[in-house]
């Protein structure tokens, strides 16, 4: 899921890659918190397979969806975002708690 939900967010924008984790925790209310260790090897690897570009902007790595990361992301079956189907299978108890007001 890493994979593809990385791949998917500079779809909408040219990213850095903390700020793709940050969103990827917003979009699941807090119920997928994706780390570096995680995250960056993804971007390497799609980066490496032609995917995604990087360029650096003011001094960090921001990526950018190449044409064959667009078409990669056209040949899926059409659906929801990793991140709503996540959402939509959770548990709505979890999604409650992750939502409360921290006191």
């Amino acid at each position: 899921m890493t994979r593809l939900a990385i791949l998917a967010r500079p779809q909408e924008r040219p990213m850095h890659g903390y700020e793709m984790m940050q969103e990827l925790s917003e979009r699941t209310p807090g119920l997928w918190q994706p780390g570096p260790g995680s995250s960056y090897p993804a971007l390497q690897l799609l980066e490496d397979q032609g995917l995604v570009r990087s360029e650096s902007a003011d001094g960090r790595r921001q990526f950018t969806l190449t044409e064959e990361g667009r078409a990669e992301l056209k040949s899926r079956p059409e659906g929801s975002a990793p991140w709503e189907t996540m959402v939509s299978q959770a548990d709505q108890g979890d999604i409650a708690i992750y939502r409360a007001p921290s006191r």
